[in-house]
This record gives C-alpha cells, sequence and structure tokens, in this order.
C-alpha cells in the first residue's frame, strides 16, 4: 500500500490505503518448495528430517506428501491445522533424506495425496519402551543449600511413561514424537516439603527405521501457586550416560530451559535450511518483509 499525509491546524493526519490482493492469487506466484543444503562438504545418508510447513489455502485439499528432487518420497503428515475449506493450513512433515551430496541441496515440494504414504498409526509408548529396554532420562537437581528438606532430587521419564503420562505431537511410523509429563504435579520437584515449583518436562521423538531417539529436557518453573527462585546444580543423563551438568544454575520463576540430545549418536547436523520466505509472506504466515535486506557481516561474523 501507500501512505498520504496532510497537516491541517499544525498536526498531522496518516491515511494509509490498502491495496488487497486475494493470498491464493498471491501464492501462484511461489512455489512452496523448500532447500536442504550440506555445509561442511561431507555426503549425508538417511537425514531424519521433522518440520512444521504451512500450506496455501486450497493447496493441499487432502494430504501432504513431499517430492524430493521430483520424486516422491515417504512422508508423515501430522496434521495441526486445517483452513475453513478443509484443505491443510499447517503440519508436521516427517521424512527421511536418501542423500544429500557433498556441498549439495536437494529440493523438497508437496503435491496433494488422498491418503497418507507413511502409515500414520504411532509407535506407542509401551512400544517404545520395549524396543530400547535400557533407556531412560533423567533430570537430577541439587540445591545449593544443605539445610533445605530434600537436597538431591530426581525424576525419570520411564516413570512417567510407564504411568501414563505422555501425549503425542506426532504419531506414525516415520516418527513418534511424545511429550511426557505431568501436568497435574505428581512429578514436581521441591527441595521443601510441600514447596514443589520446578515441573520436569521431556519431548522424546523416536525414528524406529533408524533406531534414533532424540531427547529433549526441559526444565520450568510455571506453577502459579508455588511460584519460586530456585539455585540448583543439574545433571541430565540418558541410559546411564551423563550427557550434561551446571552448577549454580540461577531459574527464575515463570522461566525455563531446554536441552536437546540424541541417542545412540546424533545424526549429521551440518545443513542449512531455506524454508522459502517469499512462499511463507505470499500465503500471508510473514509479514511483508523486505527481503533484499542482509546481515551486516559483523553480525554475520557474530552468529557464525
Amino acid at each position: 500500500g501507500m501512505h498520504i499525509f496532510c497537516r491541517p491546524s499544525g498536526f498531522y493526519i496518516y491515511v494509509w490505503i490498502l491495496v488487497f490482493i486475494p493470498v491464493p492469487q498471491l501464492a501462484l506466484a511461489q512455489s512452496n518448495v523448500i532447500f536442504i543444503t550440506e555445509a561442511k562438504g561431507q555426503p549425508i545418508l538417511d537425514y531424519p528430517l521433522q518440520i512444521g510447513r504451512y500450506f496455501a489455502q486450497g493447496e493441499i485439499p487432502q494430504f501432504p506428501s513431499a517430492l524430493i528432487n521430483g520424486s516422491r518420497i515417504a512422508t508423515q503428515a501430522d496434521i495441526k491445522k486445517r483452513h475453513s475449506d478443509n484443505s491443510v493450513r499447517h503440519a508436521i512433515i516427517s521424512l527421511i533424506i536418501p542423500r544429500i551430496d557433498a556441498n549439495g541441496t536437494v529440493a523438497i515440494s508437496f503435491e496433494n495425496v488422498s491418503r497418507p504414504t507413511a502409515d500414520p498409526v504411532p509407535s506407542s509408548a509401551s512400544e517404545f519402551l520395549a524396543s530400547v529396554p535400557n533407556f531412560d532420562a533423567f533430570m537430577n537437581i541439587t540445591s545449593r543449600n544443605a539445610s533445605v528438606d530434600n537436597v538431591n532430587i530426581s525424576v525419570s521419564a520411564r516413570s512417567l511413561l510407564e504411568a501414563g503420562h505422555v501425549s503425542y505431537w506426532t504419531a506414525g511410523n516415520i516418527s513418534t514424537t511424545m511429550i511426557v509429563v505431568d501436568h497435574n504435579g505428581t512429578y514436581d520437584l521441591g527441595f521443601m516439603s510441600g514447596w514443589r515449583p520446578f515441573r520436569p518436562i521431556f519431548q522424546i521423538t523416536f525414528w524406529p527405521s533408524l533406531n534414533l531417539t532424540r531427547v529433549r529436557f526441559i526444565g520450568e518453573i510455571s506453577n502459579a501457586e508455588q511460584m519460586q527462585d530456585m539455585n540448583y546444580d543439574i545433571d541430565l543423563s540418558i541410559s546411564g550416560q551423563l550427557v550434561f551438568r551446571d552448577t549454580d544454575v540461577p531459574h527464575r520463576g515463570g522461566q525455563r530451559w531446554t536441552r536437546k540430545f540424541w541417542i545412540p549418536q546424533p545424526p549429521p547436523i551440518e545443513i542449512n535450511i531455506d524454508h522459502n520466505v517469499p512462499y511463507l509472506i505470499a500465503i500471508g504466515v510473514l509479514p511483508n518483509y523486505n527481503i533484499s535486506v542482509g546481515l551486516f557481516p559483523k553480525s554475520r561474523a557474530a552468529l557464525a
């Protein structure tokens, strides 16, 4: 649009003239393609990709299926939101990229299919635990004050899973993401008897065909009835192996922290993802930024 201003009686009046173009017409000018580039000069095989994606109204009437460089690949699409015409608005896409050449780029596009190209039946929590019988993830926090009632306290992800405190963010045979938390507060932690402000959360994503598991630890203090600042030492471990340790952590009320780890080993993460900002602008997901403006060299160096 444009703006017009005039100056009657010593003050400014701004009048905005907006020109609205239907979103589908704008979206037609942009293709819904994501570009994945290998960044370290080494080929990557079987890369697990889980990514959120928005779609223009009418673009995907039923289910999205991904194509890598034009060839369809098994795609798990967990649909989170549909448009008013019931076409897909937002979905979590899970797939395994067979290969990315050294310094190479693959293009991931999308087409509509009448049924999912990957089995939408999830790997349940019990199936996951059976497949990794030695799996567990522990948060252990230790008070900096030895005079408290409970100096050292911990919680186990496996105990939460076995008790059924789990919901599914994605569910299928490519990847299953479980949010493991008890929002009733039974497993909340605290150093004083009857006062447990610390809520442990685990997000566990299982890739069964690759035998890979990603564990995201989250600690938050969000219970408005037991809000408190805490200071503690913390150990995070997976299946008996220490993966993170920190001391004298200042955790303020109303805040959360997170750490993410893979087992048995992380996949190569030296990739760059081009989410195709012009497309996201065209369908109204992002504001109409001037994408010709880049970062100053010093800013890019600081992010490197």
